[in-house]
């Protein structure tokens, strides 16, 4: 009899430390989804009469004939598009974007989109950069730049353009700030990347600015040609380099070292001590806006193990050979395949290819 007690006692006791670690965990887990800024979307965004002016350039717009062509197969895109989207419940997708409004207030448009796409079914995260120039048909608003989109109305405008220019599913959105960007590097004590003298010189313009914003010495932090090569880079000259798109290759070079930083940080994040993972989730959270609900938040938690050993792989669309850099009212626009990047763009989420 008294053994049975004794038992009972120590399950018991079991039991009651589970519960408490349980209990304790799902506080934690609480404590930091409440710190994230919550948005749900809305099928009907509110549509804004007008954005700020967008940079306009010099020269001659395309031939007329050129922009007829392309807002022709922006038509039949859609047309075509109408059917059900592109949809595998073993791939995850979540659009992660960030504004180039330095205004906490202010819309400002999606200066950089990258679709993350997790595919369970072979393993792998993929993060394809969407070129925020490619033209494309604004539902309620008309034919512009894909990155116009979230300023006209919101994250719900800028998936539904996508979704519907692109025919594929776009399960969640997380936002981030360009300034917890910057905290998250210098809290994994910064990365290393190759630069150019090239790379330097307009990197330099980013930090000054960048300076100008948060109040620092003008020349903080700014690197010298003789500094080309392999650097250590902190969180404000990663976020410079990731900003640089008046070189060769312009804006698919951009994207590239986006993809390039991105990763890095994932490596990093994955070899972080808990006082580390601390220091950057009560750096980044604060500055983090998501549709992700918390139930699915927690499975995302409860896999992570398993998620951070997946193969990690980079892509973008337009994919070569398939687009043409052109001029619309003074401002440049990408004028792409549709059907030839949506079926790319469909082969690299859903592992067709």
């Amino acid at each position: 009899m008294k053994k049975k007690k004794a038992i009972l006692i120590t399950l018991a006791v079991v039991l009651a430390v589970v519960l408490i670690g349980v209990i304790t965990v799902y506080a934690l887990f609480k404590h930091y989804y409440g710190m994230m800024n919550h948005e749900t979307l809305t099928e009907t965004p509110e549509i804004q009469e007008s954005i700020p002016e967008d940079e306009t350039e010099e020269g001659t717009d395309s031939p007329e004939e050129e922009v007829k062509n392309l807002e022709e197969q922006l038509k039949e895109n859609l047309a075509a598009g109408s059917q059900e989207l592109e949809y595998d419940h073993d791939v995850y997708n979540v659009l992660l974007f960030g504004t180039d409004s330095r205004d906490d207030n202010a819309k400002g448009r999606s200066d950089s989109m990258i679709l993350i796409s997790i595919n369970r079914k072979e393993n792998r995260i993929t993060m394809t950069s969407l070129m925020r120039d490619i033209y494309v048909s604004i539902p309620g608003v008309g034919n512009n730049r894909l990155n116009a989109s979230y300023a006209f109305g919101g994250p719900s405008l800028l998936l539904q353009t996508i979704e519907e220019n692109l025919g594929v599913h776009i399960d969640r959105y997380v936002q981030v700030n360009f300034f917890a960007f910057m905290d998250v590097i210098d809290i994994l004590g910064g990365i290393d990347l190759d630069i150019s003298a090239d790379e330097i010189t307009i990197m330099n313009g980013y930090i000054e600015e960048l300076n100008r914003i948060t109040g620092k010495d003008r020349d903080a932090e700014k690197l010298d040609i003789s500094d080309a090569g392999t650097r250590h880079l902190t969180g404000k000259q990663a976020l410079a380099y990731c900003r640089i798109r008046y070189l060769k290759g312009g804006e698919y070079e951009r994207t590239r070292r986006q993809r390039d930083v991105l990763g890095i940080v994932f490596q990093k994040a994955k070899s972080c001590s808990l006082s580390e993972l601390n220091d950057l989730l009560n750096a980044l959270l604060p500055d983090l806006t998501t549709n992700i609900p918390e139930g699915e938040m927690i499975s995302l938690v409860l896999e992570s193990s398993k998620l951070l050993k997946y193969d990690l792989e980079s892509d973008r669309i337009p994919v070569e050979g398939t687009y043409k850099d052109m001029r619309i009212d003074k401002r440049a626009v990408i004028g792409i395949d549709f059907p030839a990047n949506r079926q790319a763009l469909q082969d690299i989420m859903y592992g067709t290819r």
